[in-house]
């Protein structure tokens, strides 16, 4: 999270939202085909698009599953680096969802990660695991 005070805020280049799920003490995170970084699981809203509606799609969209909307949560908003430099507000939210996760084409495989294995995503995963560790939420 940014907590400069007085500092100008950098400009957020990238909006992205969560599927905050965890699992016997880790976190869900996904690796998309081709790639060794672990990111996290939902992705950029679409214009027009409220927070849920984006990861009611992006969910469905990467792991098959129906989020129930009236389960979503909000759990944490973050700001940090993207992999690319830019600016990026990283919203989680925990919820329910239907069926059972597979990965889609764009998926090679999800994975739950505890603190300790931050070398396997980005400096923004980095952040989120030291955050939910913090929070005693993960191991």
């Amino acid at each position: 999270m940014n907590s400069g005070k007085g500092a100008a805020m950098p400009k957020i280049e990238i909006d992205k939202m969560m599927l905050a799920r965890v699992e016997g003490r880790k976190l869900l995170f996904a690796r998309t085909r081709g790639l060794d970084t672990f990111y996290s699981l939902g992705g950029k809203r679409e214009p027009g698009e409220t927070d849920e509606q984006a990861l009611v799609r992006e969910v469905l969209e990467e792991a098959n599953v129906r989020i129930d909307p009236a389960t979503i949560k909000h759990v944490q908003t973050f700001e940090g680096p993207a992999p690319d430099g830019r600016w990026m507000r990283m919203t989680c939210y925990d919820a329910e969802f239907e069926g059972v996760m597979t990965p889609s084409s764009e998926i090679e495989e999800f994975k739950y990660l505890s603190s300790t294995d931050k070398q396997l995503t980005t400096q923004m995963g980095a952040m989120l695991l030291d955050w939910f560790k913090e929070q005693d939420l993960i191991d």
